[in-house]
């Protein structure tokens, strides 16, 4: 039986919803980010380490260079649900003088990699669709919500103005047309030519990409951490530009301690993987947020490199610790897999307290969870 394009993009489009939802699915979380072209092109534009999982989207340009929308047809759940919605509306009538836009936005993307900030990413049709599953997390925020409006934002156009989305806005949609066209150059095919309209937009669109980065580099400048990160992540004015805000990172975290960070007074930094030690701590043998990330905002490690990849250093509050108190408690100690912590006595041997190894610890937070007494947090470093 001959596979049918539109069933096809159905039955994906639940796997990519299936792999977006917080299911504990370690590596697999947010699988589906990875078979898009533009995620591919901004990592390679900013240089960041590609990974295999790169591989699929590779695939993917290289079949839209002889496949006209490929992905569209086939792969894209944001244009399978945007088809549904318009589904039996009257096309618009307006919609043909409409310009296309998505030119200009892919264009201010590239140039934004170019310069080490994929940050427009954030509207690629994949990431919308997977960032929407957020607001399934246990903890959630009114920026995640807003994070999750962008899909919605699309569907409601594409309600009210049939294909506006994919046929005018989309930047993905773009890419392809623009491999399409770069296929009919070297077949020397007239229609490959550049209108001066779609010229001047792409301009535009560069122009746009660099007023970006400036500006986000403005915003986040030279600063010192003032949250805790994943293990791996890049340093903090470097991811900043670079993450995506995807979510992959949180969804694949075991114990759920990566979070969007939601400081108002940190515009550049919005919804950034942030680490808050409420339902758990850094597992040592866990390594899925550097493996579920697609841009590499949080680098690849190993197990072994969680020995020197400090995310912060642990610090006691001694008024409140049970041993200062002259109460048995040595949890921290029991608990802690990196060997950071001792404890020191006097003299006599009467006052004891604990004392934290600074050249090893790496702000795991298992201190924190298991300390009884509330007395530990983890200040973030460089």
């Amino acid at each position: 039986m001959r596979l049918r394009s539109r069933q096809t993009r159905l039955v994906l489009t639940g796997v990519a919803a299936l792999v977006s939802l917080p299911l504990g699915l370690g590596r697999l979380s947010g699988l589906y980010l990875w078979s898009s072209p533009l995620v591919l092109l901004d990592a390679v534009m900013a240089r960041q380490r590609l990974g295999w999982l790169h591989l699929i989207a590779g695939a993917v340009l290289l079949i839209a260079l002889f496949r006209h929308r490929w992905y569209c047809r086939w792969l894209c759940p944001a244009g399978a649900l945007c088809d549904l919605v318009s589904k039996g509306r009257p096309p618009a009538s307006r919609l043909a003088g409409l310009p296309r836009i998505g030119g200009l936005i892919l264009a201010a993307t590239v140039a934004a990699a170019i310069l080490g900030a994929p940050l427009l990413s954030i509207i690629d049709p994949v990431n919308l669709f997977t960032a929407f599953f957020d607001v399934f997390r246990r903890q959630t925020s009114w920026l995640v919500f807003l994070k999750a409006s962008g899909l919605i934002l699309v569907l409601a156009a594409s309600w009210a103005v049939p294909n506006i989305w994919c046929g005018k806005v989309c930047p993905l949609g773009s890419l392809q047309d623009s491999l399409s066209r770069v296929r009919r150059l070297f077949r020397k095919e007239k229609s490959a030519a550049l209108s001066f309209s779609s010229g001047r937009r792409v301009l535009l669109g560069a122009l746009l990409g660099v007023g970006v980065k400036l500006g986000l580099g403005r915003a986040a400048g030279k600063k010192t951490p003032s949250l805790l990160r994943p293990p791996g992540a890049l340093e903090e004015e470097k991811l900043e530009g670079v993450c995506i805000r995807c979510g992959n990172c949180g969804r694949a975290c075991p114990t759920g301690i990566v979070t969007p960070a939601v400081d108002t007074g940190n515009v550049a930094g919005l919804l950034t993987p942030a680490v808050e030690f409420n339902s758990g701590y850094c597992l040592p043998e866990c390594v899925a947020c550097g493996s579920v990330c697609p841009t590499g905002a949080i680098r690849k490690f190993s197990v072994e490199d969680k020995q020197r990849l400090v995310m912060g250093v642990a610090r006691i509050e001694t008024g409140l610790c049970l041993l200062t108190r002259h109460k048995e408690c040595d949890q921290c100690l029991r608990y802690c897999d990196y060997k950071a912590l001792r404890i020191v006595r006097d003299a006599g041997g009467l006052d004891a307290r604990v004392e934290v190894i600074v050249d090893k610890c790496v702000g795991c937070g298992a201190c924190v969870v298991i300390c009884p007494a509330a007395a530990v947090e983890v200040e973030p470093v460089s």
